[in-house]
């Protein structure tokens, strides 16, 4: 805990990992509820998995074009760009909610916004004082 950077990596792995697993346990509840419900979009399981496909592609999108642009906004702005994004994806779903496009957007926005803090917080990680690894060896 001594290493600043690697205790606030770790935070933000562990705030970012609940943000992930929320949404992807939030997101297919929300479509599954009946549309009586007054936000739900009565989808089948299966066309709720195709709900979340905008998801994964941005994802996929996002992973290929992370490296260039944590480079060029450095590793800090690419974790804060990226924090930020996923704001902006979940509160576009708090503000627009009555069609399934919203949520397929919302989704999209913020696998895209998943990434980039992902790929910064693993490098800081990695590019951590050599002291710190070396303690750690010597312990065992």
């Amino acid at each position: 805990m001594r290493v600043r950077t690697l205790w606030t990596t770790n935070i933000t792995a562990f705030l970012l990992g609940a943000a992930m697993f929320s949404s992807t346990a939030v997101y297919p509840i929300f479509a599954q509820l009946p549309t009586s419900s007054g936000f739900g979009h009565g989808a089948s399981p299966l066309v709720c998995g195709l709900y979340l496909l905008p998801y994964s592609v941005a994802i996929a999108v996002a992973g290929s074009l992370a490296g260039r642009i944590a480079r060029r906004l450095g590793f800090l702005g690419a974790l804060i760009a990226g924090c930020l994004t996923c704001a902006v994806g979940s509160g576009y779903i708090a503000i627009r909610y009555h069609h399934p496009l919203d949520m397929m957007i919302s989704l999209a926005i913020f696998g895209f916004g998943l990434v980039l803090p992902s790929w910064s917080r693993n490098h800081r990680s990695f590019s951590a004082p050599r002291y710190s690894t070396a303690a750690s060896a010597k312990a065992l």
